[in-house]
This record gives structure tokens, sequence and C-alpha cells, in this order.
């Protein structure tokens, strides 16, 4: 049999819930899954119905000029509003993105926020890159001393942390990795919320790369979709990269629809900023707030693996950063808040 590659490992992620129930034998009606943070409300079971699909949605492979192609292109202009210079490419999700994109540059030295969202670091080492993780102040002294890597990757807002770096900032990072060659990569998964925020509304640079996911804000995660902005030579690597028929007709109409529905998407930031809100304030005091998005709140406790195990055996699961010693919340409904804020009083 001929030799396989080193494993590369694997990152763990929350939405694993399937794990908990074998190994706790529990049924899962009655589980509350909290442990990704994508929203309670999702844009397919509330507005899906609305979306007339054609006869032949699943029979033709995906064109590049038709008219679903169009449409969906039209709906990503209308909903990002990137400045001129941009280019866009939609992709099954952007974890298909994260993983491609290291295929894109000859190998670099890479630097990454230590304790953010680990696939990026992972795909960057699986593809030859040198890695480093650091502290955000770390990479913050650094550059403002003219210290640059090849690629930066920043999650924003970060996760778990929340941490938002402000675009002005971001757009001086990438001028300082601009002036020796270097390139800005930006995962704003979690920035739907607040799109004034994105690096995407900042003036153009072409050593900017960033990542839009449709399945955070919009409760679409199942759905696999995302949208990466670049430079067109950055975008039409990445393409190359990526293959042929990412994106299937059908996820395709479901995006374009989704992105196109601004009365939906006004409320959806209401009630997510509410949610976010009073799960806040429900936590107990002994709890040190870490960060609080939109999308999530995390929270650094005595005993982070203590605490989800607590959870756990009320059937309510979170995500625990054992390391860090974090546990993120994904939000509940404002109809699940008194189940979960009366199952965290009980904590001691």
């Amino acid at each position: 049999m001929t030799r396989l590659k080193p494993f590369p490992g694997k990152v763990k992620h929350g939405s694993d819930l399937q794990s908990v129930l074998k190994a706790r034998a529990r049924p899962k009606s009655g589980w509350l899954d909290l442990s990704a943070a994508v929203s309670p409300y999702s844009w397919w079971d509330e507005r899906g119905q609305l979306i007339q699909f054609p006869v032949d949605v699943h029979h033709h492979l995906p064109e590049s000029l038709s008219e679903t192609s169009l449409f969906l292109q039209q709906a990503i202009n209308d909903y990002y509003r990137a400045s001129k210079g941009f280019e866009s490419l939609a992709v099954a999700g952007t974890q298909a993105a994260i993983r491609n994109l290291p295929q894109c540059f000859e190998i670099s030295s890479v630097w990454t926020v230590a304790g953010s969202y680990g696939e990026h670091a992972l795909a960057w080492r699986q593809h030859g890159h040198v890695v480093t993780e650091l502290p955000l102040q770390e990479i913050r002294h650094r550059l403002s001393k003219g210290q640059a890597p090849d690629v930066l990757v920043i999650v924003n807002p970060d996760n778990p942390s929340g941490v938002v770096v402000p675009s002005e900032e971001l757009k001086r990072w990438a001028a300082v990795l601009n002036h020796q060659g270097g390139m800005l990569v930006c995962d704003e998964a979690f920035m739907d919320v607040t799109p004034d925020d994105s690096l995407l509304r900042c003036d153009f640079a072409d050593n900017q790369i960033v990542l839009r996911s449709l399945g955070k804000f919009f409760g679409l995660a199942g759905l696999r979709f995302g949208t990466v902005f670049g430079a067109s030579e950055v975008i039409q690597q990445l393409d190359a990269c990526m293959g042929p028929w990412t994106v299937s007709t059908y996820v395709a109409l479901v995006a374009a629809h989704a992105l196109q529905d601004r009365d939906w998407q006004e409320e959806q930031r209401v009630r997510l900023a509410s949610c976010s809100r009073l799960f806040e304030a429900s936590l107990p005091e002994s709890f040190d707030l870490v960060g609080a998005t939109s999308l999530f709140v995390t929270v650094k406790p005595d005993n982070a693996a203590l605490l989800q195990r607590y959870l756990a055996e009320h059937c309510i699961w979170s995500r625990c950063f054992e390391q860090q010693n974090l546990v993120r919340f994904g939000l509940p409904r404002e109809t699940d808040l008194d189940r979960v804020r009366a199952v965290l009083q009980g904590y001691r």
C-alpha cells in the first residue's frame, strides 16, 4: 500500500452533540445545543418556503453565466457592498476556502492569533508554511515596530474571545504588511450583525483577503456557503485551487434569496442583539465575562471543563476551550433563556 502522509490532526469544534448523546446514552429530545455559535433563528425555517426552485435545479451542472449564477453575484454585491477593487468568489463554506487558500502561496511565514479559530493555523501548517501563534497584543507590538510576516491571519470578531480589531487598525496593519510584500487574511464569519465594521467597507488594498460566511448570522451552517473577497489575481488563483462546481445550484439559489432579504436581516440583527444582552445579564456574577457578540458569549469560570459537565447533566451542551479555561455559549432563543438562567444560577 502506498504510504499515506502524516495525519495532520483535527481541530475540535462545537455542534458535536451526537458524540455527547452517544457517550451519555440519552435521547436528543430535551437537549439545548449551545455549542455552536450559530444563530438560533434560521432564515430557511422562516422564509425558505418562499423560494421556487427550477425543475432542473438538481440535474444540470452549475454554470458561471447561468441565470442563477448572475442572480447570486448581484445578491453578493448588494449585501456585502464591498469597496471597488474587491472581487468575490462563492465557495462551499468558508472552511473550504480556509483549507485551500494556503495552496495559493509559496512557503511563507504566517502569524495567527493564539487561541483563535484553530482551522487557520492547521491549514497553513498542513501545506508546509511556518506558523507562529501569538497573543493579539504581541502582534500589535511587532507590527508597530515594523516587524511583519508574509501572511497575517485575523478572525474579526475573534472566536472565541469576541475581541474586535477596528477596521482602521487593520488598514494600518495591511499597510505595514504591504511594505514587506505581505498579505492580511481577515475571517469575518461573525461580522454580519455589525456590517459597517467590515474591512470590505474600507478602501481596497490588493494585499487584503476577506472571508465571509452565510452560516452564522443566517442560521444556515448546514448549507455550506461562503464568499471570499480579494484582488483579482488572488481570487483567480483560489478559484483554480478549489476546482469546478464548488457551489451547487440549489445552494446558490438559497444563498441569493437570503442575501437579498433585507427585512429579515434587519429583524435578525435586532433580536440577536436582544438575545445577547439578555443572556449576558443572566450570567452568574462569579463568571468572568471574556467577550460578548451578537452570536455568542464567552466566559471564564473557575473550571471550564467542570462547568461544561455540569451543564451537560442538565442537558445543555456548550463549547469548552480547556487550554484557555473558557466556555463559549451560542445564544439561546428568548423562550429558552429562563431554562438556561436557572441552570447557570444553580452552578457552584
